[in-house]
């Protein structure tokens, strides 16, 4: 398992506008080795006081977001069943299984319909 930690800063909104808003991180630790690009089963820990001792099941994209034609990787971390403005805060994400590579999807229709999926093998992991 591997833990990141990092800063929620502001992204493109594409998350949110697509109806799975992220909180896009930037790492506390720029030269930490980073595991292979995909999607993962993760756990967010948001550390500060209001959160304290919460996890958030997540799934959580590591890389390029391929659809959108993104030359940059991220980190983008989707709380489920969350809906608050953490910007600023600090964050901790335990990926623990790997679901799927990146994929460059046709449109964004085929992109929610893969993120709807990803929500659900989250769930179902933890359940």
């Amino acid at each position: 398992m591997t833990k990141l930690t990092g800063k929620v800063v502001k992204g493109f909104a594409r998350g949110r506008l697509l109806g799975f808003p992220t909180a896009n991180m930037e790492l506390l630790d720029k030269d930490q080795t980073l595991p292979k690009q995909g999607v993962y089963v993760s756990l967010v820990r948001i550390l500060d006081k209001k959160y304290e001792s919460r996890n958030y099941f997540a799934s959580c994209n590591l890389g390029k977001a391929l659809t959108f034609g993104a030359t940059i990787d991220t980190i983008e971390p989707h709380l489920l069943d969350f809906n608050e403005d953490i910007y600023g805060k600090i964050i901790e994400v335990e990926l623990i299984k790997y679901l799927r590579p990146m994929k460059k999807f046709v449109g964004q229709e085929e992109l929610k319909k893969a993120l709807s999926i990803d929500v659900f093998d989250v769930r179902r992991f933890f359940n």
